[in-house]
C-alpha cells in the first residue's frame, strides 16, 4: 500500500475534561479522613478529591484539609502525658519516653506489625498458591 487513501480523515482530538474547580477550599472542609470507613480508608478513596484535584493542577496550601481533631498536636500531647511517667522503670532498662510512646500508639503500632507480618506470610505462601495453581 504505497498510495495513500484519500478516503482517510482523521478524527479530531479528544477533548481535555475541565475538572470543576471546589466551590469551597478543602482547608476549610473538615478532614474527611475524620468520617471515612474502614474499606474507604483501605482503599484510599477518601483522598481520592485531593488527588483529582493534584492531576489538574499544583496543590497549593490552600488545596489540604486541616489536620483531623484525633491527630492534631493538643490530642496527642494529651495522650501522651497520661502514661508518659519519667520516674518509672521499664523492664530491660527501656527508655521512659519510648515506652510511653509506645503505649501512646499501641493501637497503631499494633496494626503496622500485624499488617508486616500478613505481608511476610503472604509472600511466604506465594510460591505454594502459584505451584498449586499451575498444577
Amino acid at each position: 500500500m504505497d498510495h495513500k487513501d484519500s478516503s482517510y480523515a482523521e478524527a479530531p482530538a479528544t477533548p481535555r475534561a475541565k475538572w470543576p474547580e471546589p466551590s469551597t477550599p478543602f482547608s476549610q472542609l473538615a478532614n474527611p479522613l475524620a468520617k471515612a470507613s474502614l474499606p474507604s480508608i483501605i482503599m484510599a478513596q477518601w483522598i481520592q478529591p485531593m488527588v483529582s484535584l493534584g492531576a489538574s493542577r499544583v496543590l497549593e496550601k490552600e488545596d489540604v484539609w486541616p489536620i483531623c481533631a484525633r491527630d492534631a498536636c493538643a490530642s496527642l500531647e494529651q495522650r501522651f502525658r497520661r502514661v508518659y511517667d519519667p520516674s518509672r522503670r521499664h523492664p530491660f532498662n527501656v527508655s521512659p519516653l519510648a515506652a510511653a510512646y509506645a503505649r501512646t500508639f499501641q493501637t497503631e503500632l499494633s496494626f503496622v506489625l500485624l499488617s508486616c507480618v500478613l505481608y511476610v506470610v503472604a509472600l511466604a505462601l506465594q510460591s505454594y498458591v502459584a505451584q498449586a495453581i499451575l498444577q
